[in-house]
């Protein structure tokens, strides 16, 4: 029964590990006016449908500061010491990058609608972290439920045998069909 128990739990932790990466890699979209998401790091693709620039603001949570990389003109490397950055959004498609940093708010206090799409950063590392926890886990399960594969690498014996048929000793038996 403890065997069914350590089972659960990989899987569980199988479950989880997936679920965790597949939200953490997934793209967020965004649209309207006064826009107020959470960009966290990653890349930011803006879409700016005016034919003005528009300003907005970059915050860090907890006045905490963050690196910028763009081809916009005019956004700034870095934030201030208070944790923020302001720009102008100009007209069309837009993207820039939190490279350092985390917990970064995009904040646009305009009426003209807006269009955004977060990527997050790192999706590869998040992806190898999530192949290593499901590998993990399956290596668990085969271990604790003693499989023929996991014996011969571990170099053992298994410790109960699954699926074998009862000695019978040096018995004759009869196979034949009765009548």
């Amino acid at each position: 029964m403890k065997a069914n128990w350590k089972v659960l739990v990989a899987l569980v932790l199988m479950v989880g590990a997936s679920t965790w990466a597949a939200d953490s890699i997934r793209s967020t979209s965004y649209s309207g006016a006064n826009l107020n998401f959470r960009v966290g790091t990653g890349t930011v693709t803006m879409s700016n449908p005016s034919s003005e620039s528009i300003p907005v603001r970059l915050s860090g949570a907890s006045n905490r500061s963050f690196s910028l990389s763009s081809t916009i003109e005019g956004v700034p490397r870095s934030s201030t010491r208070e944790g923020t950055a302001s720009f102008d959004l100009p007209p069309g498609v837009s993207e820039f990058t939190i490279v350092r940093g985390s917990d970064v708010n995009f904040i646009a206090d305009t009426n003209t609608n807006l269009e955004a799409a977060v990527h997050a950063a790192n999706s590869g590392t998040k992806v190898k972290v999530l192949v290593v926890c499901v590998l993990g886990a399956l290596f668990s399960m085969s271990y604790t439920a003693e499989h023929r594969w996991i014996c011969k690498l571990l170099g053992k014996e298994p410790a109960r045998k699954l699926h074998s048929m009862p000695d019978i000793g040096e018995q004759d038996v009869d196979m034949r069909p009765t009548m």
